[in-house]
């Protein structure tokens, strides 16, 4: 049986792994007076020991079932325990939208140390590759994601960018490389023929990051899923704020992210000479607002709620 403090750590990342039976001993959701058996199977499960001698008992049996968890969870001796016991067992998967330096960034996990897999849209069974990989990554999407996890529960990790930016970014790189697969409706076309056409480029900019990242369009929908899900998300410029908080996490050593594409502003310049460069800007204005809501949302940084609630407080401040 797993001991209950690795259902009050890690609630949904294993919940197959979990004994209900155990947990619901104690009923956790409960604010009302607990009985002295409900302390001591309280220690026993979270911290694997009896209550030491001295303590008051009937203190902690007015606490409501919050206050007493947090009590027992925010202990030096919880913290240091979690940090031997469960943080090995955290699993990512990195979302890399286009576009988004999620090259560099993802070298920078592999500098880290960080057991990474690189996966492609035809890709394993992520049960089982979890069982030797920390960190799964590829340009693949949510919904790609969501049915090969067989009831795993990853944090999700991304880069954001400014849309427009990013647009623009991903029209250079597809006129550039003749293998890209939006290369034959971009090369002989400005940037807002290319958009007006409809075809496979308008699809990985309308909204791309909001589809991305959750499989919605909608940055209602977006939000929510962000919610329930376990996220980080950083904008760009905070890239090394996300591989920091991985690090963290894992108790990898710290590196930085070192940028790879330093030509964006000649690539701006480029797409503003164009003649129809205005009509391009006001498509792109309707076509990625969603996008810019996801941006606002995101902010400087992002961490999910329900992840930060399994995080010990020592942590959740140092990401």
């Amino acid at each position: 049986m797993r001991p209950f403090s690795f259902f009050l750590v890690q609630r949904d990342l294993c919940r197959d792994d979990l004994d209900f039976n155990c947990i619901n001993k104690i009923n956790w959701h409960s604010n009302t007076m607990h009985d002295s058996d409900d302390v001591l199977n309280a220690f026993k499960w979270i911290l694997g020991r009896e209550p030491e001698s001295g303590l008051n008992i009937d203190d902690l049996r007015s606490l409501s079932s919050d206050e007493l968890r947090d009590r027992i969870l925010s202990s030096k001796e919880f913290e240091e325990m979690y940090r031997n016991r469960y943080l090995s067992i955290f699993r990512f998967f990195f979302l890399r939208i286009p576009k988004a330096a999620t090259t560099a960034t993802y070298r920078a996990f592999e500098r880290a140390g960080l057991r990474s897999l690189e996966v492609s849209r035809e890709f394993p069974d992520l049960s089982e590759a979890y069982s030797s990989f920390s960190l799964i990554s590829g340009h693949v999407t949510y919904n790609e994601v969501i049915p090969r996890l067989f009831g795993l529960r990853p944090i999700f990790l991304a880069l954001v960018r400014e849309p427009e930016q990013r647009a623009i970014s991903l029209y250079a790189q597809a006129r550039r490389e003749a293998q890209h697969p939006c290369h034959d409706e971009v090369a002989e076309r400005t940037l807002y023929q290319a958009l007006d056409l409809g075809g496979i480029f308008f699809e990985w900019v309308f909204n791309n990051q909001c589809r991305f990242l959750t499989g919605r369009h909608l940055f209602e929908d977006v939000r929510a899923i962000l919610c329930s899900d376990y996220y980080i998300v950083a904008p760009v410029r905070n890239a090394n704020r996300l591989v920091a908080a991985v690090c963290r996490l894992t108790g990898a050593p710290l590196v930085e992210v070192v940028p790879d594409n330093v030509g964006d502003k000649k690539v701006v310049e480029t797409a503003r000479a164009q003649p129809d460069f205005e009509r391009a800007c006001t498509v792109l204005k309707w076509i990625l607002t969603e996008d810019r809501k996801l941006m606002e949302h995101v902010g400087e940084f992002y961490i999910s709620p329900g992840l930060l609630q399994i995080l010990p407080k020592s942590l959740r401040g140092a990401i």
